[in-house]
């Protein structure tokens, strides 16, 4: 069918090393992780947190192919249900170390997990 052909692609892009989408989470293409649920529970623990916040951002900083990206958009994901949730992505240049000879510059990925409640 049409859709098992979109859920095929989705998968297949996933597994090719490209972000994961809400559809591949959604069927479940990732491995389980204790760290997503970790981030995802401690999400939770901001959202109920009293005096009640309008919304949360919480910054998951990871190295580009450290799955970051992948748990931080199960988390939203698995919170969705009860919160609109969003995933922004922000890329930035940080310097690790430097000298007078060495300059090392990586490319880290910022994900911004952003949960409100309404």
């Amino acid at each position: 069918s049409e859709l098992e052909a979109k859920i095929r692609k989705h998968q297949h892009a996933f597994l090719s090393g490209q972000p994961i989408s809400f559809l591949s989470l959604k069927y479940n293409h990732d491995a389980p992780r204790r760290i997503a649920k970790k981030l995802q529970l401690n999400l939770q623990q901001l959202m109920d947190r009293q005096p009640v916040q309008p919304s949360t951002v919480v910054e998951v900083i990871h190295p580009p192919g450290g799955g970051g990206t992948t748990i931080a958009r199960r988390a939203v994901w698995d919170l969705s249900g009860h919160y609109p949730c969003a995933v922004v992505h922000r890329n930035t240049r940080r310097i690790q170390s430097s000298d007078e000879e060495d300059v090392f510059v990586t490319r880290t990925e910022t994900v911004q997990c952003f949960v409100a409640k309404v």
